[in-house]
């Protein structure tokens, strides 16, 4: 293909990455909540702006572009996902921030090893919880569920300085604990590692992940926070021990 002609494209590319954010933008702008905006500032502590939109009209927004936009599109690759997802990331709003999230969720077949780099970005560029976990496991998660290899990820995030990648190293496989798979031997070694933490949103993290387990194996639960108990912040056992059945609660809460 001539150079003149990759070139053309690209640029017609990128009107349309900045025609798709215009459209998004209008949409929230339409749809301003003043006082949602404020109490979710609030809420999230988040340094951005806020449109004051909820899950549900933002999750509906990037539904509707993927089904007017599919995979199967000449124009729609990978290249151009990502770079409508880092231009709406990139972004001065919360919400904005969210849709980049959603849109990369509409597009699963994109997400694999050759997508973790811009996942790591975004988690190392995160300024709270919310869009940390669900980078993580709805992400990360997607990448795992079709090439669990992408585990070796966790065991470096787990030994990284931002506090979010330590998080993702355990919150990435929750999806695939809860439902049995996953590596639960990994998610133990990594937990164990950390149980000196100080951090909430770790000790926290620690007993969500123990507690996905417990839906699936309540006895592999049990057994583990009965190991780390001792080690373990209260918070982490209390969260751990959540759904557990009624006798197994007990003797795990169970003062010594």
């Amino acid at each position: 293909m001539p150079l003149g002609t990759k070139k053309k494209e690209k640029n017609l590319s990128l009107k349309e990455v900045e025609k798709a954010c215009r459209e998004f933008r209008r949409a929230m702008r339409a749809s301003h909540d003043p006082e949602r905006a404020k109490q979710e500032k609030r809420y999230l502590k988040s340094p951005y702006k806020f449109y004051g939109v909820n899950i549900p009209f933002l999750r509906k927004l990037a539904k509707d572009y993927a089904r007017a936009n599919p995979p199967e599109h000449s124009r729609v690759s990978r290249e151009f996902v990502f770079t409508l997802a880092k231009a709406l990331w990139e972004g001065k709003y919360h919400q904005e921030k969210s849709l980049a999230i959603m849109v990369l969720e509409q597009y699963p077949q994109y997400l694999d090893e050759d997508s973790i780099p811009q996942i790591e970005r975004m988690l190392g560029e995160c300024n709270g919880w919310d869009h940390a976990d669900w980078i993580s496991i709805n992400l990360f998660g997607e990448v795992l569920v079709s090439d669990m290899a992408a585990k070796k990820h966790l065991i470096r995030w787990s030994c990284a300085w931002p506090l979010w990648q330590r998080r993702a190293s355990m919150t990435a496989q929750i999806k695939l604990l809860r439902g049995g798979a996953g590596d639960r031997e990994l998610f133990y070694r990594i937990a164990r590692g950390m149980l000196g933490e100080k951090e909430f949103f770790i000790r926290k993290a620690i007993g969500w992940v123990v507690r996905e387990i417990s839906k699936a194996d309540p006895e592999a639960a049990r057994d583990f926070l009965m190991e780390i108990r001792e080690k373990a912040s209260r918070l982490t056992i209390r969260e751990g021990a959540k759904r557990l059945p009624a006798k197994m609660k007990e003797e795990v809460l169970k003062k010594k």
